[in-house]
């Protein structure tokens, strides 16, 4: 498990207003996350659901985004009314998805296939021999698509243990410590997206599988240009340099709800990486692949991808920028 700092720590010298909204927010956590737990998981997911129609009527800013996104993405391919019930119904999603995180621990090896099923075995197992008899890592790649946080259901299933996610972190120190070491206790590792080079490099030469949500926004600095939904994007590049750089299989997955409240794992056939010598333009052809990709699956579950995500924000023009600290 990562050495974690207590977020005391990491709050000690901040401003006195700072912290005293961090302690309020994670109190709320806090009080949601035992109202959650005493209802029975049916009932707190119907809860959820009206939950998620309210903030539907109450969050005008994200729900003008979510339109706005929605509109974009399927101009000329859906009708207004059923972009409109895209982006509402996604609301309802999120809500559910928020219930479903403090509830995580409920699932064990003993009972996961009341939660999940499983799509592509016959894909994963193979790599994962493979991986056992040669020592080289995986990466696998995931969106916020469904819920990347159900990435658990492969270590329930295989009980390897040898998983890392790379993920931002929350800017609630004290959420933030919570939900990372929630993770961690499903035997997954977890590294924060900035800072943790070496450290991805040194588990992939161990054989592990790296986890990368592909969907957020990049930093210029950390990005190259792409597109998605034929609009322009800032997409991670390291992803398709380590691949290239060290000749590892990038496995799409994704946990998909379904209608009876469960999740379908799914794996992915590996991406066939493009090799032409060029690491600049392989870089960004095989980073663009990785976007098509998660693309698809969207089209596929609109309504359960963070459509209320600013994606797009600098595409077009973004200047350099110095690299932000994690607030």
């Amino acid at each position: 498990m990562a050495d974690r700092p207590h977020p005391g720590e990491k709050v000690k010298n901040k401003p006195f207003l700072k912290k005293a909204r961090y302690r309020l927010e994670y109190a709320f956590f806090l009080l949601m996350k035992a109202i959650v737990l005493f209802l029975p998981r049916k009932t707190s997911l119907k809860i959820a659901r009206v939950l998620g129609r309210l903030a539907w009527h109450v969050d005008s800013r994200h729900r003008r985004r979510a339109l706005s996104n929605v509109g974009a993405a399927f101009v000329g391919e859906k009708s207004l009314a059923e972009m409109r019930e895209i982006a509402r119904n996604n609301f309802i999603h999120i809500a559910q998805t928020a219930v479903e995180l403090v509830r995580g621990l409920e699932i064990t090896p003993e009972n996961y296939n009341d939660y999940f099923t499983y799509e592509g075995t016959e894909i994963a197992e193979p790599i994962l021999k493979k991986r056992d008899e040669t020592g080289k890592g995986i990466i696998a790649i995931t969106a916020h698509l469904g819920s990347q946080e159900m990435m658990l259901a492969h270590v329930l299933k295989y009980g390897i243990g040898k998983e890392s996610i790379v993920t931002k972190r929350i800017r609630n120190p004290y959420i933030d410590y919570y939900i990372q070491t929630q993770r961690e206790k499903f035997r997954a590792n977890v590294l924060p997206h900035r800072g943790s080079g070496k450290e991805i490099v040194r588990r992939i030469l161990k054989g592990e599988i790296i986890v990368f949500v592909l969907d957020q926004r990049a930093s210029v600095y950390e990005a190259v240009r792409c597109r998605f939904f034929g609009r322009p994007v800032l997409a991670h590049k390291a992803i398709a340099q380590l691949a290239l750089a060290f000749d590892l299989p990038v496995v799409p997955v994704f946990a998909i709800r379904t209608e009876d409240g469960r999740y379908r794992f799914i794996y992915q056939t590996p991406i066939n990486l493009i090799k032409t010598g060029d690491m600049e333009k392989d870089t960004q052809t095989n980073t663009q692949l990785f976007q098509d990709c998660i693309e698809r699956m969207v089209r596929l579950y609109p309504e359960q991808w963070w459509w209320a995500h600013d994606r797009w924000k600098h595409g077009e023009e973004a200047e350099p920028e110095e690299e932000p600290d994690d607030e």
